[in-house]
């Protein structure tokens, strides 16, 4: 299996899953006993992740400055294993990342290996709340790399950005959990806009790059422009 790393783009990008209506488990509040249900969202986010294999889990940190490896050579043997950290309250309160590996549909759609694709962040026990977090740009059509100029990468993002979305809409309807930014919203913080589970880079740096230097293949621009008209507040 081919690995490549596919470099830091300067920032991530994180949806946060969260339910309104479960804000505190009490019982974790009394005893440090963390809700069944704590277990069962565990378990279906990390199969849900790796069964669009984007996320095969390999460690945890659960603070700072502690790196717990996950025992298991399937995914069900490691989702065992960490339960049974937070059973024994090796892991309490909250895991701070869950990290590991997941694999990439290179341009000849072969899979390649990128340690932490995705990872888990701040899943807590005393709510029901985590995120879900990239720092590589392969979902879009231009690259972006700190301190570097951009870079086309066409293929790469249609071969991977429908993984991700795919993999982020599954999460919410199974767990039926709200997520955040929502469907329907579109968030400008980054060079990279979220909207729902779909990634769209700013449009001033698409276009700018369109115009000083296009791609080398067929590339249909208006497949990667967002309309923001629909995004607009109505008078």
């Amino acid at each position: 299996m081919k690995t490549i790393k596919f470099p830091y783009m300067g920032f991530e990008i994180s949806w946060y899953f969260h339910d309104s209506e479960a804000t505190e488990y009490p019982q974790y509040i009394i005893d440090r006993t963390a809700n069944k249900k704590v277990y069962v969202d565990l378990e279906q986010l990390l199969l849900l992740l790796s069964k669009h294999q984007l996320l095969f889990p390999t460690y945890v940190i659960d603070e700072p400055s502690r790196r717990i490896e996950i025992q298991g050579k399937t995914i069900q043997q490691s989702i065992c294993n960490l339960k049974e950290l937070i059973l024994q309250k090796e892991i309490s309160v909250e895991i701070l990342r869950i990290g590991g590996y997941g694999f990439v549909l290179d341009d000849n759609k072969e899979m390649v290996l990128q340690n932490d694709l995705i990872v888990v962040d701040s899943f807590r026990f005393f709510e029901r709340a985590f995120c879900i977090s990239i720092n590589t740009s392969i979902w879009l059509p231009i690259r972006f790399e700190y301190q570097n100029d951009y870079d086309w990468q066409v293929n790469l993002a249609k071969n991977n950005s429908v993984r991700l979305e795919n993999c982020l809409k599954e999460i919410k309807e199974v767990l039926a959990i709200n997520v955040t930014p929502a469907e329907d919203e579109l968030d400008r913080e980054n060079p990279i806009w979220q909207k729902g589970f779909k990634l769209y880079v700013n449009p001033e740096i698409l276009l700018r790059e369109y115009r000083n230097n296009p791609p080398s293949s067929a590339f249909d621009l208006q497949e990667f422009l967002i309309d923001e008209q629909s995004n607009k507040p109505k008078p």
